[in-house]
């Protein structure tokens, strides 16, 4: 998979999207967490909001990891459905 320049740059020629991209992030997850057992929780609503990035044409959207999936640790809030355990 691309690296988030790389990405940016496919993003910007309709060769790739968010939504592809953050699909492509949960099947790898899906296919090796069984075994790294390293992400206890996917937001449902991540391939939505990837989605929804597309329309968003803020031009400051545009800059750093707009679009790129990443993830975030259980004991950082997020304004979302994900839980907020701090490991416990």
């Amino acid at each position: 998979m691309p690296q988030s320049k790389t990405f940016k740059q496919l993003s910007s020629r309709d060769k790739l999207t968010s939504k592809e991209l953050a699909e492509f992030y949960i099947q790898q997850i899906q296919k090796l967490n069984p075994i790294y057992r390293a992400v206890i929780e996917l937001n449902p609503d991540a391939v939505h909001q990837a989605d929804q990035q597309r329309k968003n044409k803020d031009p400051i959207s545009q800059f750093g990891l707009h679009g790129i999936p990443v993830l975030v640790k259980d004991n950082i809030a997020t304004k979302d459905t994900m839980n907020t355990t701090a490991g416990s």
